[in-house]
């Protein structure tokens, strides 16, 4: 997309396609519906935004033949761990469940992968996995993915990262090694942050998390309530973030990243 269009994904989201006339007999034609784009469904059954992270006009998950072909699009050996572009972001998905360290096929194909997006053409990088690297919950493989990926996520940029497991909603302030590298203003608006905001997910099914465990300094919302996400873009410029309770279709957290220059 270019850097003046916008994109957005929602956890919950529907709408009807919109149709065209004949000039001569005014018969409805149904636009095309293009192929269904990939849905990040390896960040966990648990989590909000697996239920529908593509568009308006696509409410499903990636069948195994889908997840297979998107798999071997992207150099993967299996469909564990894939990535895709949707308008300005780039979606790197990884498997907390599978041997991810130094060593391993996914480490490996996880490198590659974040190493060749192009900025130019997706400025937002996205990584999703299953267990939090980040999470005051107690849950997660928290020590071992930061010792393994978070170099990866500095040398990188990545802007945003998604995880599950803990079934609440969860964010830091943009983090690296266990401190608050950039601080949110009163509007929760941070501009050109130096690590990666951290957002768990894990809100959408089963019952929520009994309770959080101690309160980190880089732990900024934690909520237990169930709900869904959305995230929007501007281009290159601004990714919008917010979390939407399910009874009242409140937002109960948003914030925003904003670029003053390209990545």
């Amino acid at each position: 997309s270019s850097s003046s269009s916008s994109s957005s994904t929602s956890a919950s989201a529907s709408s009807s396609s919109s149709a065209s006339a004949s000039s001569h007999h005014h018969t409805p034609t149904p636009t095309p519906t293009p192929a269904p784009p990939p849905v990040s469904s390896s960040i966990l059954r648990s989590s909000a935004i697996s239920a529908n992270m593509a568009s308006n006009k696509h409410d499903k998950y990636l069948s195994m033949e889908e997840m297979d072909v998107l798999s071997r699009q992207t150099g993967s050996a299996n469909n564990l761990w894939y990535s895709y572009d949707w308008g300005s972001i780039h979606f790197t998905v990884m498997s907390s469940e599978h041997n991810f360290f130094e060593d391993s096929e996914q480490y490996k194909w996880v490198v590659r992968d974040l190493a060749r997006v192009d900025r130019k053409v997706t400025p937002w990088l996205i990584f999703v996995g299953h267990r939090p690297m980040y999470s005051s919950n107690g849950a997660g493989f928290s020590d071992s993915m930061q010792s393994v990926y978070e170099h990866l996520f500095a040398e990188y940029k990545v802007d945003l990262a998604l995880w599950g497991h803990v079934h609440g909603y969860e964010r830091t302030c943009p983090v690296l090694k266990n401190e608050c590298v950039s601080k949110f203003d009163k509007d929760n608006v941070v501009v050109d942050p130096k690590g990666t905001v951290h957002v768990t997910i894990g809100m959408s099914g089963k019952e929520l998390a009994g309770k959080w465990d101690s309160h980190p300094k880089w732990s900024e919302a934690r909520i237990l309530e169930f709900g869904y996400t959305r995230i929007s873009t501007a281009g290159g410029k601004s990714l919008h973030f917010e979390f939407t309770k399910n009874h009242d279709r409140s937002i109960a957290d948003q914030f925003s990243i904003v670029k003053s220059s390209s990545t």
